[in-house]
């Protein structure tokens, strides 16, 4: 399997404006954000208006719910920012923000590069490199090397005007600046691997960490375990309790596969009621015992509805336990974890089953 990078492909469960919604839970968000757009003054109902107060209500991203609520209370409702919003958090494909991102540091380059100009005349060897490595950023499409570049242009700048007592405060404005810029597409990079619902990191990731340490196996020598766990009968919570209890419940589940698990474990959310955990350095009795400790844990949860305080019943989840064998490929691993998980619910459900060889 190919390593999977932000933008090679678009992944729906990664986009919630793709995503598929259950006909319930979409009624439910359609009431809820009817009301909320209808209580604004100035936010006429519009599809983008709606669509953006329908992500507020599903609770899809705290960080977006957060800048709706500042722009609400700040300045109003204002059509153009209230467009940006939507494109930075909801089009499907975070490199559209990154790109925006890239043309912000560009443009503050360029503005550091002319002034520099100005200054050393154009007959300097290294205003002529500046030239080129703008020219570089301005056709760059990656990320990550955009930031390398940015750092070579700033290195080229400080030395052209390390003499020049008028342009020093505006140049390290300017670096402030592209340092923030910098951190910004950072973060970008970051919140694509990343599951908004329960804050773990995504399929994208997984595929991406799983690779890793395949290939880490396969040179040094060392193994690894996957655990597959999904919740059980979690389309009866969500029949009985609704779905955005059903939200509650798998939020609830990430916390307690986090807390249960080493900081080098990679713990994601493979998909629907699904988590999947990879356990660098790890036998598979080892591993067996941390679906165990996990498995116990949730048993314990103790879950009420917050409007009726009604008591959500017992909780559990079904494990599926891999290690890592000499030539498996990700499919390979994830494969045997399945059958392991599928035959943990076989078995009743609520137990950890290990893959057989």
């Amino acid at each position: 399997m190919d390593e999977t990078q932000p933008g090679d492909e678009i992944a729906v469960t990664d986009y919630p404006f793709l995503a598929e919604e259950e006909p319930a839970k979409a009624a439910e968000h359609f009431r809820m954000a009817i009301a909320r757009l209808g209580q604004l003054d100035g936010a006429t109902p519009i599809p983008l208006n709606y669509a953006l107060f329908y992500f507020y209500v599903a609770g899809t991203n705290t960080r977006f719910n957060a800048m709706l609520d500042r722009m609400m209370g700040s300045v109003g409702w204002d059509h153009e920012t209230a467009a940006k919003l939507f494109m930075r958090f909801f089009t499907p494909c975070s490199d559209a923000s990154m790109a925006d991102l890239q043309q912000e540091l560009l443009t503050v380059l360029n503005d550091i590069v002319g002034s520099v100009i100005d200054v050393a005349g154009n007959a300097d060897q290294r205003t002529e490199r500046l030239g080129q490595k703008v020219t570089k950023l301005s056709e760059c499409k990656d990320a990550k090397q955009s930031l390398t570049i940015a750092s070579d242009i700033l290195v080229e700048a400080h030395e052209l005007v390390a003499d020049s007592k008028a342009l020093a405060t505006e140049l390290r404005h300017s670096a402030s600046e592209v340092e923030r810029l910098k951190e910004d597409l950072l973060h970008a990079r970051r919140e694509a691997y990343i599951d908004t619902l329960t804050g773990l990191t995504n399929r994208r990731a997984f595929d991406k960490d799983l690779k890793a340490l395949i290939d880490e196996a396969e040179r040094d020598g060392t193994s690894f375990c996957l655990v597959l766990a999904d919740v059980d009968h979690f389309k009866k919570i969500n029949d009985e309790h609704g779905h955005l209890i059903g939200d509650r419940v798998l939020t609830q589940l990430g916390k307690q596969l986090s807390s249960r698990t080493r900081s080098c474990d990679k713990v994601s959310r493979y998909g629907g009621e699904e988590f999947a955990i990879l356990l660098p350095n790890t036998e598979s009795g080892q591993a067996t015992q941390v679906a165990e400790h996990i498995r116990e844990g949730i048993g314990r949860l103790n879950m009420r509805r917050t409007d009726n305080n009604v008591r959500l019943g017992t909780i559990t989840a079904s494990f599926g336990v891999a290690e890592y064998q000499q030539g498996d490929t990700p499919s390979g691993i994830i494969a045997r974890a399945d059958d392991a998980l599928y035959k943990a619910k076989l078995e009743g459900r609520n137990r950890v089953c290990m893959a057989g060889g």
